[in-house]
């Protein structure tokens, strides 16, 4: 949630519970924070109103309805009392960018609030920073001062500062401040968060800011935390005074016996090879360094085994073996038989590199920088399992449906056909539907989610066959219109969209000097409001004399393409409508997201509840899984199937 949305959240809140004794308590990381608001006169009551500048994309129903007790409570009534304070605009929604309004909160009763009876009343705001901890501590609240401006505040506490580093500064008040619209406008009693000069003395001072000196949108400002160590197992070497360790398991012991190889022979390279005991080292050697936790969670990505216990020995001629110790040097097999082994320490020379080669045929040696994290190695695997080039985006078209799928890595599945997309997300609810998934699979793409945090690692969902939702069961029908004329095709629309449609209504008009009767087709949208169709029977001057009446007259002019026909229609009527909508399948960032494009209409139309309805008209097949999607996210899908033809078979 970004900030103007959560802020606009917690001043309706406060505005309302701050008229039963007192407010809330302070919040960590949170400021208080004035904001003046208007006392409105409506037949005799007192209304707590906020002054509101219309944004852009702002309309009355989707901006307001939790705004204030009012709306809250009852929000047909919340309408009514906007619309009586709001003289000026006559249809409520038809609202414009930079258009100013007052939005009715609260009743009050005399003398609720100090100086209500002049108008204007002020109440504490409580507004949250959401500031990393490390940038609060660098900082503390100001109560602004007759006579002060930022550039006063900031040179007062900063002394002398060349440009960029005043600049700079700038850009971190304005980040402290989120709700300051002109940082040239600052108000007495106002409290501000103004930024301590040992800010600049903090290790991530200069990380925090872009190129351009900007503050950067992913906070730098605090280091991220250790992963945890991996649970101690014993290691082939010996340390000298060893630590007391559980016991360990059966498949520890066996992995672990299994790590340690001797090859028989170079001359036997294909063979497989057999297991010996290699006797400890007479002097024990210091404790190795414990492996990265982002090798076992790669291997658990690609249902790989991972073989980071004991070592591994390749003979070479005239010299001695060449030991690879698993602890420092792990091997993952993949599934496909092939292997990678890891030199994170940059061990293993061209020499020794060749001895190994020359008994794993298929093994590819990967060296990661010190300190890599699991985006770091897929980096660099990603192109080996994929010959072709790892991607991070591919797209198809379905019978007109165009889709999309973002990755961070997209590579040819190792355990059968296709492809796997694979993106590391940070909570469950940032997964790919399982509908969409479903979807996916048919097309031979296997979209592999997993939560990848410091102190927890796991797959987002469940396997293809595990994940079908209990609601899901049941097949998720969408309406099909299909009719033998355009006036049928017509009502079972206006049906569907919870219009009242008429045929053969006889209307009168005067025309000519003359009082004419004729015969049309009325759609009713909404209380007195009325709309004739007409099919092409009213012809001329006929038309400009119905709506000299005051009606409005749609010509349908859409042959046998019910689709092109329903498109027409909607233009005319009042409806909000978005032509080729695109559906995002995650609610997570676009860059790594699946979306799909339907060939069709969105209408939203306010229903008989206060809940719009949503519908998509299409012309073409819906996918049953894209359905469940679509009625997932409150969709109603309309296909409109053309007339056959007669005389066709």
């Amino acid at each position: 949630m970004n900030s103007d949305k959560f802020r606009m959240i917690v001043i309706s809140l406060a505005a309302v519970s701050v008229m039963g004794c007192a407010l809330m308590p302070a919040l960590a990381s949170a400021a208080f924070f004035q904001k003046r608001f208007m006392v409105c006169k409506d037949r005799g009551r007192d209304i707590l109103c906020d002054p509101y500048i219309v944004q852009k994309n702002d309309y009355v129903t989707k901006l307001f309805k939790q705004r204030g007790q009012i709306a809250y409570e009852d929000f047909p009534k919340f309408l009514s009392i906007f619309k009586r304070i709001n003289p000026d605009i006559k249809d409520i929604d038809k609202i414009y960018p930079n258009q100013k309004i007052l939005i009715p909160l609260k009743l009050l009763a005399p003398g609720t609030l100090e100086g209500q009876s002049t108008g204007m009343v002020t109440i504490p705001i409580i507004t949250i920073t959401n500031l990393p901890n490390s940038m609060l501590q660098n900082s503390s609240l100001y109560e602004v001062q007759s006579g002060d401006t930022v550039s006063k505040l900031i040179l007062a506490q900063f002394g002398a500062l060349n440009r960029q580093e005043y600049e700079r500064v700038l850009e971190l008040f304005k980040y402290m401040n989120p709700d300051l619209e002109d940082i040239d406008l600052i108000r007495v009693g106002e409290k501000i968060r103004l930024p301590d000069p040992a800010i600049r003395n903090a290790s991530w001072y200069d990380d925090a800011f872009d190129s351009s000196g900007r503050v950067k949108t992913k906070e730098p400002f605090e280091a991220p935390a250790p992963e945890p160590e991996p649970p101690e197992t014993e290691q082939t070497a010996v340390a000298p005074e060893p630590k007391p360790k559980p016991k360990p398991s059966p498949a520890t012991e066996n992995q672990a016996q299994e790590a340690k190889v001797r090859v028989k022979s170079p001359e036997t390279p294909e063979k497989k090879p057999e297991i010996t005991k290699k006797e400890p080292e007479p002097a024990s050697p210091p404790e190795p360094v414990r492996l990265t936790p982002i090798y076992k969670r790669g291997a658990r990505v690609l249902n790989a085994r991972l073989l980071d216990e004991g070592d591994f020995y390749f003979p070479r001629e005239g010299l001695s073996d060449v030991k690879v110790e698993l602890s420092q040097t792990p091997v993952m097999e993949l599934p496909d038989g092939s292997r990678l082994l890891f030199d994170q320490k940059g061990a293993i020379r061209e020499k020794e590199a060749a001895a190994i080669k020359r008994f794993w045929k298929n093994i590819r040696i990967v060296r990661l920088k010190a300190g890599a994290g699991l985006r770091d190695l897929f980096q660099e695997i990603c192109p080996i399992i994929d010959e072709g080039g790892c991607e991070s985006r591919l797209a198809f078209s379905d019978n007109g449906i165009s889709v999309t799928v973002r990755a961070e890595y997209i590579y040819d599945n190792l355990d059968g056909d296709g492809e796997v997309c694979l993106t590391f997300i940070r909570r469950a609810e940032e997964q790919t539907q399982a509908s969409i998934r479903r979807y996916l699979a048919q097309h031979w793409i296997v979209v592999d989610e997993w939560i990848d945090r410091a102190d927890f690692f796991a797959k987002a969902h469940q396997s293809m066959r595990d994940d079908t939702r209990q609601d899901e069961t049941d097949e998720v029908s969408s309406t099909v219109i299909t009719a033998t004329t355009p006036s049928e095709f017509v009502r079972r629309l206006a049906e569907r969209l919870g219009y009242n449609y008429q045929e053969d209504v006889e209307i009168s008009f005067p025309y000519a000097g003359f009082q004419v009767n004729a015969w049309t087709n009325v759609l009713s949208v909404g209380p007195n409001s009325e709309v004739l169709i007409d099919f092409g029977d009213l012809q001329g001057d006929a038309i400009t004399s119905i709506e000299d009446t005051g009606f409005q007259v749609i010509q349908i002019r859409g042959g046998n393409d019910y689709y092109q026909m329903a498109r027409q229609l909607l233009s005319e009527l009042p409806v909000n409508q978005m032509d080729a909508p695109v559906f995002w399948a995650a609610e997570r960032r676009r860059i790594h997201n699946t979306s799909f494009r339907v060939p069709g209409t969105v209408v939203s139309i306010a229903g008989k509840s206060e809940k719009e309805k949503k519908i998509l008209i299409t012309g073409v097949e819906v996918p049953p899984e894209l359905r469940y999607y679509l009625a997932d996210k409150g969709f109603e899908v309309i296909q409109v199937h053309n007339p056959i033809p007669q005389g066709s078979g």
